[in-house]
């Protein structure tokens, strides 16, 4: 352990109890069990918490970790820690703390800060969702060399770790992230009301620009944009004016015109391209959104 701070053994946990339906992000399943005696829980991704100020008891498994401020905890997945509700003050010490969390999913990295006060309800301030691919991918490089026990793995993580800070520091200062209301996974602040963040229109159009061709549905949609179902319809039908389906068949038909224009491709082989699922039901499309059939909008285009 590190200079000032202490590991001793902690009380029994208590009965293990499976979570069976917490989803978080991505629509993944995020916790997946608890110990309501002991209040602590185990996650499915990568965790790591910051001491931020003031002292605490923090239990990791059957052990109790006791910390000032400046350190940070690395959590593997399924590792028993506290739940975030839970005031792990260390009393003997300081009566309030401050921790920043970080969970680290697929592609994206969710940090929130803790306010715990003795007696009081903890409050969560700063909740919000990164995307930036080099910050998860560096945090994940990071976490799994903090894990693998092999030489010189504390010195390569005291490097990286500020590294990851910086790139973090900058997506904030860029205002590319999304804010994250309340405790569920699933909450969403509107577009309104969330200041410099992303627009989520834009957003949108990105994603469904990179993602046309795969098969693509309104639920795969809705969990990869890091939303509900039905709040990932009611914005997209907010924001413009359209179902998530006519916006992914506009953008299809739009780029089935270019090849249709611009390549010596089929017919066939330019609807398997762009995600239609057969040729007949890209014609039938193709015509109802430009009045030709592909064929005949291919040697119209050609002659003009």
């Amino acid at each position: 352990m590190p200079a000032g701070v202490r590991l001793t053994a902690s009380n029994d946990m208590g009965p293990r109890v499976i979570v069976k339906k917490a989803r978080s992000y991505h629509n993944t399943r995020n916790t997946s069990a608890a110990w309501p005696e002991s209040q602590l829980n185990e996650v499915s991704h990568y965790k790591m918490a910051c001491i931020v100020d003031g002292h605490v008891n923090f239990q990791l498994n059957n052990s109790l970790l006791q910390c000032g401020p400046g350190y940070f905890i690395f959590i593997p997945p399924g590792m028993p820690h506290p739940m975030s509700a839970f005031p792990f003050i260390d009393t003997a010490l300081n009566s309030s703390c401050d921790i920043l969390y970080f969970v680290l999913y697929d592609d994206a990295l969710q940090c929130w800060i803790n306010r715990c006060r003795e007696g009081q309800k903890i409050e969560t301030e700063s909740n919000s969702l990164f995307t930036d691919e080099h910050t998860t991918t560096l945090l994940r490089i990071l976490m799994k060399e903090a894990f693998n026990g092999e030489k010189n793995s504390p010195e390569i993580c005291g490097r990286l770790l500020p590294v990851m800070l910086q790139l973090l520091q900058r997506e904030i200062e860029g205002g590319r992230f999304q804010t994250l209301r309340g405790d569920n996974a699933n909450d969403y602040s509107a577009p309104e009301t969330r200041g410099q963040n992303l627009d989520f229109k834009t957003r949108l159009e990105r994603y469904v620009q990179s993602n046309f061709h795969k098969p693509l549905t309104l639920n795969r949609a809705a969990h990869e944009m890091y939303l509900s179902r039905s709040q990932f319809a009611l914005l997209v039908r907010r924001e413009t004016g359209k179902s998530f389906n006519q916006l992914l068949v506009e953008q299809r038909i739009e780029a089935a015109k270019t090849l249709l224009r611009d390549s010596p491709w089929t017919v066939a082989t330019i609807a398997e391209f762009v995600g239609f699922k057969s040729p007949s039901y890209f014609r039938t499309f193709f015509h109802k959104y430009t009045g030709q059939t592909p064929t005949e909008f291919r040697e119209y285009s050609r002659q003009n």
